[in-house]
């Protein structure tokens, strides 16, 4: 199962990259509410051994995962800005107040700090653990993967793997609000 909790991590370094995660589910979540109430954001990590391929068809089969009976449309390697656009598009795009903005100033700052903010909190987490990338979603491999939930619905996720940890970030739309 995707932790989403500190319970099943065992050392210092896991408990304070539990803490960081448990931060970026909380900012997920206040972006959430900026979406709009379509729309569902979070992180889910663990450690594992597994491969990508393996993570991926074992969270589709596991009844307690984000996952679970998903359809995987796509599943490529992506660059951080096309990441970002992506982030920015689901925020901007739902039923935020935010979308109808004539302040592009105001805008671009937004997603400029969302960006960051998303990136900075990779970064605090990566640095607790002697392996991997300071930035681990500038320097990657980020795994994106889009999710068919039905025809109208825009959902996709991504994975990155830091040290011995998948760690899942997903951006769900519903049709219904």
């Amino acid at each position: 199962m995707l932790a989403n909790s500190k319970a099943n991590v065992g050392d210092g370094a896991d408990m304070a990259f539990g803490s960081y995660i448990d931060e970026l589910q909380g900012y997920l979540k206040a972006l959430q509410r900026i979406a709009g109430p379509a729309f569902a954001f979070g992180v889910r990590y663990e450690k594992t051994p597994k491969d990508l391929n393996a993570f991926i068809a074992e969270k589709v089969g596991d009844k307690e995962s984000i996952l679970y009976g998903e359809k995987i449309d796509e599943k490529r390697e992506i660059k951080y800005r096309d990441l970002m656009s992506k982030i920015n598009h689901m925020i901007f795009d739902g039923q935020s107040p935010l979308k109808e903005s004539k302040d592009s100033t105001a805008i671009s700052y937004l997603e400029r700090s969302f960006s960051e903010d998303i990136n900075e909190y990779y970064g605090l987490e990566s640095s607790l653990l002697t392996e991997g990338a300071f930035h681990p979603l500038v320097e990657g491999p980020v795994h994106f993967l889009k999710i068919e939930k039905d025809s109208e619905a825009k959902s996709f996720c991504f994975l990155v793997r830091i040290g011995e940890y998948w760690i899942l970030t997903y951006f769900f739309k519903s049709v219904v609000a």
